[in-house]
């Protein structure tokens, strides 16, 4: 039993008789323990080990010297643990390991395993507590193992016995003690070996003679086992060699050379003098090469990959200043060449005042611990499907990049990529197939990127790249041309050979005032978006003019959300008319902005910015309902025009809009117009883009009765032939073949093929753009049904557009 700390050193031999040299080793055994060891006897605590001190967070021994042992349960485990000790009623019996909630000095809670044993301290019964923390699965596989090496080979020996006194198990320190081997006595009567035995129930010290005939003097204990439902099914002898010496040395081997841990034992000299197998493989040497040699040839570094000379390692920290070094990290190569990391704890092994002082070194395998945390930190700062470094870590590189401008020639680019039509390529192949190609693409980007430079993504098919390499616009021109052309060559994918084009926007930077790694990423972003708008597949550099149409274009849609409730927003009515009477028969309602500070703002302009913000549902729906609620009124209070019908025209995003369909059908019934007086004009360009769902749409819409035209018709590559799968009535055939068709014959054929073929298809034809007379007389002969354009009549506001819908025919 480990003497009391702080109380005098024991002389030749302690009250039991144990030599002070197995004293002094077992003392050694339990300091060194990664399990917490607390004794208490009458339930005062009358010893703790290193490890008992630091998991109840006591700083010295007396926090928990002198104290009761429940003042360190939990409140809810004091009835549970009283109970099993009282269990505990003979000398050498075991309570555990059982989970429960323990209490540090300042009441923290923690976990931890508990076993009990029942002993003897200075002559009299008293509980010996072993706790494993369970928070730490190091510590707790480390303790686990050191406390199955500590039931092998240092306690006791421990024999099992069945019922007739057969040997169940024989134990490694029952061999050392006997000498006789666990195979030679399992299933053998116990008392051929040991020759006498206390009674059941008590203990007391015996004579035994080991296999060779050498004397033993051993304390005995003999306790009965018995199963759940008390019934005798044994008994379990506890022997303690009492010609200690030995034994001792014996069971210190044993422990040591069980443990996980490596222990290195270092002379004042600095010379190892003993090694346990763990260390041999932890350090990659025998024990040969190791014992009688210096570690300073053992290559070691820090965990910033800093090589540690000798005066900074933990062993001379302990050698030459008598310090304890716990857990401290260290690398090494391993027999691969590998990384291996090290936690290394060391400690003076005897303070007697005096350096150097021989050194108790001990170290355990962390790699896997450390690898993992590598690839937390990894995961954390890098994008999962690509390994480029994320959004947060691309923004640290710019920052990073503005505060080492120093002039005199720096400069810090930003190279903004977004793969062109990429949704194509998800949509026809797969996310799965995307996944491949986006890596494809991250691998050549890095490849082409300078050594320092930083390549990013930020999600979806946006890459950054952070360079210092391009010190001007012609450098950034290059860098940007450079990462564009590797993209070009076919990756190839289920056979398939797919050419990924890319958009680039790039800032150059040369002065860090006044920018942050924010504003860099914003506005390559706009630059790139202006590549899109100027045909893709190109770069463009961000200028200040760039950033004036972004803030514009911001603050624009900033108005246009407070223009909605708003009276700026307004609807003009353009006049279609019928080249066969030569009166209005329709109008086209067209959505116009009077800004309060910029005056008028093209539908050009706005329109777009009301597309990709959404803001185009609410607009389009308003615009619906006024338009109809005016032919509504016209209709209704000029019988001129009881048949005039309204065209609206329809967005992408409403055509994707599941409730266009009751929308359009509410507006009817709220403004009174029937549904065959409204035109829903749709662009050729949406009707290609996703023509399954515009086909289901548009059949929804004629089953309620309105009328459907295709707008723009020319500017989206369909074949008329196509034309026959969409249930629509019209075509407007756009103004840049109405424009120029007076004075170019292949514009004028185009006119007349389209207006040949549409007739054919049952479908009536209307011409918008008209300006010209030359335009409306050419139509006129060619056969167009219907015209509209600023030479018969500019879209007006409702009022100024009365008097023209009721002129006569002309």
């Amino acid at each position: 039993m480990p003497q009391e700390q702080g109380s005098p050193q024991p002389t030749a031999t302690d009250e039991i008789g144990t030599p002070s040299d197995l004293v002094d080793r077992y003392r050694l055994l339990a300091e060194l323990s990664p399990d917490g060891l607390i004794v208490h006897q009458d339930g005062v605590i009358v010893y703790a080990n290193p490890a008992g001190l630091r998991l109840a967070g006591a700083a010295q021994d007396s926090d928990l010297l002198g104290k009761s042992i429940i003042g360190f349960v939990h409140s809810d485990d004091i009835g549970p643990m009283m109970a099993r000790l009282a269990a505990l009623d003979r000398d050498g019996a075991v309570s555990g390991p059982v989970d429960a909630r323990m209490l540090t000095v300042d009441g923290r809670e923690f976990a931890a395993a508990v076993t009990s044993v029942r002993t003897t301290w200075r002559g009299r019964p008293a509980m010996q507590v072993i706790l494993r923390d369970l928070h730490d699965s190091m510590t707790a596989k480390a303790a686990l193992q050191y406390q199955a090496a500590l039931v092998a080979h240092v306690s006791d020996g421990i024999i099992a016995l069945d019922r007739v006194g057969q040997v169940t198990t024989w134990n490694p320190a029952a061999e050392a003690i006997y000498g006789w081997a666990a195979h030679e006595v399992v299933g053998r009567p116990v008392l051929q070996f040991l020759g006498s035995l206390p009674p059941v129930g008590q203990s007391g010290q015996v004579h035994h003679q080991r296999r060779d005939g050498t004397p033993v003097t051993a304390r005995v204990s003999v306790s009965e086992l018995r199963d759940l439902g008390g019934g005798p099914t044994g008994a379990v002898i506890v022997c303690s060699d009492e010609t200690a010496k030995l034994k001792a040395e014996q069971r210190y081997a044993a422990v040591v050379a069980s443990l996980q841990e490596g222990i290195c034992v270092i002379g004042a000299d600095g010379r190892v003098e003993s090694v346990n197998p763990a260390a041999e493989r932890l350090l990659g040497a025998s024990r040969e090469q190791i014992v009688g040699a210096t570690l300073d040839h053992v290559q070691i570094w820090d965990e910033a990959g800093r090589p540690l000379p000798m005066a900074e390692r933990p062993s001379t920290e302990s050698s030459q200043y008598g310090r304890t070094v716990h857990g401290r990290i260290v690398g090494r190569r391993g027999p691969e060449g590998l990384p291996l990391w090290l936690s290394v704890s060391s400690r003076p092994l005897i303070d007697n005042g005096e350096s150097p002082f021989p050194v108790v070194l001990s170290f355990t395998d962390v790699t896997e611990r450390k690898n993992a945390s590598a690839a937390l930190l990894h995961a954390a700062t890098h994008d999962p499907l690509t390994s480029l470094a994320n959004r947060s870590v691309t923004l640290n590189a710019i920052d990073d990049g503005l505060s080492a401008l120093r002039g005199d020639g720096d400069a810090l680019a930003v190279v903004f990529l977004d793969l062109d039509h990429f949704k194509v390529v998800n949509d026809s192949l797969g996310h799965g197939m995307g996944d491949q190609i986006l890596r494809v693409v991250a691998n050549r980007l890095r490849r082409v990127a300078g050594p320092g430079d930083v390549v990013g993504r930020l999600g979806g098919d946006e890459f950054v790249v952070v360079s210092h390499s391009a010190c001007d616009v012609d450098g950034a021109n290059e860098l940007a041309s450079r990462l564009r052309s590797a993209l070009t060559e076919p990756i190839e994918v289920m056979d398939r050979h797919i050419v990924v084009g890319a958009s680039a926007g790039v800032v150059l930077v040369t002065d860090a005032a006044g920018w942050s790694a924010e504003d860099l990423l914003r506005d390559a972003d706009v630059a790139m978006y202006q590549a899109k708008d100027h045909g893709r597949d190109r770069h463009e550099l961000f200028d200040a003019e760039l950033r004036a149409r972004a803030v514009r274009r911001l603050q624009l849609e900033e108005d246009l959300r407070a223009a909605l409730d708003t009276d700026q927003l307004w609807i003009a009515h353009q006049p279609v008319i019928d080249l066969h009477t030569g009166r209005v028969i329709s109008t086209e309602a067209l959505l116009r902005w009077n800004h309060p500070e910029l005056g008028f703002i093209s539908p050009a302009e706005f329109i777009p910015i009301a597309e990709e913000s959404g803001l185009i549902l609410p607009l389009g729906l308003r615009v619906l309902e006024d338009a109809c609620a005016q032919t509504a009124l016209w209709r209704r209070t000029h019988d001129e025009l009881a048949e005039l019908t309204i065209a609206v025209n329809l967005s992408a995003r409403q055509l994707t809009d599941p409730c266009l369909v009751g929308g359009v059908t509410a507006v009817l019934a709220r403004t009174g117009l029937p549904a065959e007086a409204l035109w829903l004009e749709i662009t050729e360009s949406m009707l290609m883009a996703d023509t399954e769902n515009a086909i289901h749409v548009m059949d929804e819409l004629r089953r309620c009765g309105v009328h459907l035209s295709i707008d723009d018709f020319g500017t989206g590559y369909s074949s008329l032939a196509y034309l026959r799968r969409f249930p629509v009535e019209a075509l407007k055939i756009d103004r840049s073949f109405i424009s120029s068709m007076h004075d170019d014959q292949d514009d004028a054929v185009i006119v007349d093929t389209v207006l040949t073929l549409a007739h054919g298809l049952g479908l009536r034809v209307v011409a918008e753009g008209v300006e010209l007379q030359e335009q409306l007389d050419k139509l006129r002969a060619l056969g167009c049904d219907e015209v509209q354009g600023y030479l018969t009549g500019r879209p007006s506001r409702a009022s100024d557009l009365l008097p023209t819908l009721l002129l006569p025919c002309s």
